[in-house]
């Protein structure tokens, strides 16, 4: 089975086609538009649910490492990314992350889950970079950051909800799922 994940994975990052990793940042820095962007943007919305996803495989408390890893490191990042720019290689880093976490999804029985945190903080800084330097200077910055961290948890949560559920009544998806995700992370990762 984990052969059969594996080769999934694989070919998921062989599958290519452009498009845009990280488009339609909302001009005005409200909360609002803060919340609605991680719903809006594809990448994000992937990405967030994604790791929703990867933690529902996760015992009791530990469901929510990740979604709160994630959040924490994007609210860095953003940080950052407001303070000095958006780096070049950052929409492909988000395009990756959402391969990547695929295949954190097919390989979750294999992967160490302190790694597969580490990877999930920094895929989150990738987003955070896009947030924080493409952000207007406006004073409304820090509503719009508070608007994005609870819109991304948002979706954490969802992704548990349909991880829960697919583990515990539809566990033949668990690996289509994994190679949905790095499919379309490949494809973002395509442009």
């Amino acid at each position: 089975m984990v052969a059969f994940r594996a080769l999934l994975c694989v070919l998921a990052l062989l599958l290519a086609s452009p498009t845009h990793a990280h488009p339609g940042h909302a001009i005005e820095m409200t909360a609002i538009a803060g919340v609605m962007h991680p719903w809006l943007g594809l990448d994000h919305a992937l990405a967030a649910v994604a790791v929703g996803i990867w933690a529902s495989a996760q015992s009791g408390y530990r469901r929510w490492f990740a979604p709160l890893a994630f959040v924490s490191a994007m609210v860095l990042g953003a940080w950052v990314g407001h303070a000095v720019g958006k780096p070049g290689f950052t929409d492909a880093g988000i395009a990756g992350s959402v391969a990547l976490l695929g295949c954190l999804i097919l390989a979750v029985e294999g992967t160490p889950a302190s790694l597969a945190l580490l990877g999930i903080a920094t895929f989150a800084v990738a987003h955070g970079l896009a947030h924080g330097g493409e952000a207007a200077s406006a004073a409304s910055w820090p509503l719009y950051l508070t608007g994005l961290a609870t819109g991304t948890m948002l979706l954490h949560a969802a992704g548990l909800a349909v991880g829960t559920l697919m583990r515990g009544h539809a566990s033949r998806l668990w690996p289509i799922a994994g190679f949905a995700f790095a499919a379309a992370g490949t494809w973002l990762l395509a442009a």
